[in-house]
Order: C-alpha cells, then sequence, then structure tokens
C-alpha cells in the first residue's frame, strides 16, 4: 500500500477485466490517525505565535496530496492560520491566541482523520510580559557597570504566576539594540527576575524579557 491518508478507500482487485466490485460489496481501507507526540514550545502567548511546531506521525505525504478544507491543526477550539505542512512528522501553524490563563488541546485533523484525545497535547496561554522598571543591585555606590557588569532587578507583570512553568535554564533577559543577554537569571517572583548584565554603555537601554519561549515584550525601561 502507497503511503497515504484518510479513511474508507475503495479496495478493488482486477482480475482479467473483472474486479471485485462486481462480484461482491468493495472493501475499505483506512490509514491511521494522525498522532501528536510534541510541540516546539508548550507555553505560549494569549496574543498568538507565528510559529508552532507539531511533531508526531500520520501527518501525510505532502501537503499536495491533503485537501486544504481537510488539513487543519487546532489549538482548542481556533484553528491555526496558516498551517504549512513539513513532513510526515511535523506541521508548523501560527497560532490565532487565547484566553490568558487556559489550558487547551492541540489537535490536527487530515483528510477527515483527527488525532484521538489521548493523541492529543495541552498548550498553555500566558500574557506576555510587561517590563515597568530596571533597578541596580550592586550594594557599592561607585560599582563600574560600564566595564564589570552587575546586577539588576527587572520589575513588572505577568512574569508567570509560578515557578513551575518557568524553563529549568531561566528567564531569558537581553539588554540594549544588540540585545546583549544577562547571566544567572533568577525568577523571584510574578513580578520580578533577577540578573548579572554584561558591561556596555548607554542610556536608557531597552530591555527584553522573554519568559517561555516565544513569550516575550520589548518594552523600554
Amino acid at each position: 500500500v502507497q503511503p497515504g491518508t484518510g479513511g474508507n478507500h475503495l479496495v478493488v482487485v482486477d482480475v482479467d477485466g473483472q474486479n471485485s466490485s462486481m462480484a461482491e460489496p468493495s472493501r475499505s481501507f483506512t490509514y491511521n490517525s494522525p498522532v501528536v507526540s510534541g510541540l516546539s514550545f508548550t507555553v505560549g502567548p494569549s496574543t498568538g505565535h507565528p510559529s508552532l511546531v507539531v511533531t508526531g506521525l500520520n501527518f501525510g505525504v505532502s501537503q499536495d496530496a491533503i485537501q486544504t478544507d481537510k488539513f487543519v491543526v487546532s489549538v482548542g477550539d481556533t484553528a491555526c492560520a496558516p498551517t504549512t505542512w513539513i513532513s510526515d512528522s511535523a506541521i508548523q501553524c501560527a497560532v490565532v491566541g487565547g484566553a490568558p490563563n487556559t489550558v487547551a488541546r492541540v489537535s490536527v485533523l487530515i483528510d477527515g482523520q483527527r488525532t484521538t484525545p489521548m493523541d492529543e497535547l495541552n498548550f498553555t496561554f500566558v500574557l506576555p510580559p510587561n517590563v515597568t522598571a530596571v533597578q541596580r543591585i550592586e550594594p557599592q555606590a561607585n560599582h563600574d557597570y560600564a566595564n564589570e557588569g552587575g546586577l539588576i532587578e527587572v520589575y513588572g507583570r505577568d512574569f508567570s504566576n509560578t515557578s513551575k512553568l518557568v524553563p529549568a535554564d531561566g528567564p531569558l533577559v537581553k539588554v540594549g539594540p544588540a540585545g546583549s543577554v544577562c547571566a544567572n537569571a533568577i525568577w523571584r517572583s510574578s513580578s520580578a527576575i533577577r540578573c548579572r548584565v554584561p558591561p556596555g554603555r548607554g542610556i536608557f537601554l531597552d530591555v527584553s524579557l522573554e519568559i517561555y519561549r516565544g513569550v516575550d515584550t520589548q518594552a523600554r525601561a
């Protein structure tokens, strides 16, 4: 059997000009339903995200071989738009968004076959973080941030209401137009993160904060 998707495909045997449909009711064949086994990230912004990669099984041999109206990836009750077939085991979709602090199931529909609930994964929507202030933490009044870097604390809101959702390697904090990454970023609360900025110069530099992959903000602090 050639690779494919969908169900109830007619199976006909032809021998010397006679086919099975003439002698008895035709049999049908159904391919395995799609399965979702992984997501490129499981926590995303309630405002949506342009590139969620869904991995799994039985996504078809090509996008051209699948009818457009029968190729849908949904996060909760909302279909991604657009959706791009990558391979039989990967699909990229643009998440439209959802209500903050809700959990949605990620499902796939291919040629009329939908993932079963046990073959779907959860995706959590959260509010993007908002930076409102930055404070120097180094105790020395004459500490040389320009040449040595130093500890800062970033304040704001929606930095996650639990440390369990923050990645094990911590949040990502960037400073300035070059996006210099703070080292040893530590989540302290839903409104505070502490990290060590690298040496540098400038005033009124933008601070970018990413709590989860794909959930970030660019706010002047």
